[in-house]
């Protein structure tokens, strides 16, 4: 699976949006979402997959692609 647009589904809070900013035409735009050159965004995303996939242990994350995997009980 592939998590589309992980990085903007995250909401940043409102007084941690000041550290994202953007400057267009002379107007300072404030991101209220997670914004794709935020150094930490991996690290975030990582932490809030790992929260979600903590109780399906046949998974896998890799950045925001999803591994769902089986156990062969046949044999």
């Amino acid at each position: 699976l592939d998590v589309r647009r992980a990085y903007p589904s995250l909401r940043i809070r409102d007084d941690l949006s000041w550290y994202q900013c953007l400057k267009y035409k002379g107007r300072c735009y404030r991101l209220v979402r997670l914004g794709f050159g935020a150094s930490c965004a991996p690290r975030l995303l990582k932490n809030v997959l790992d929260f979600i996939l903590q109780n399906y242990p046949s998974t896998l994350r890799y950045f925001d692609d999803i591994l769902v995997t089986r156990l062969n009980t046949q044999s």
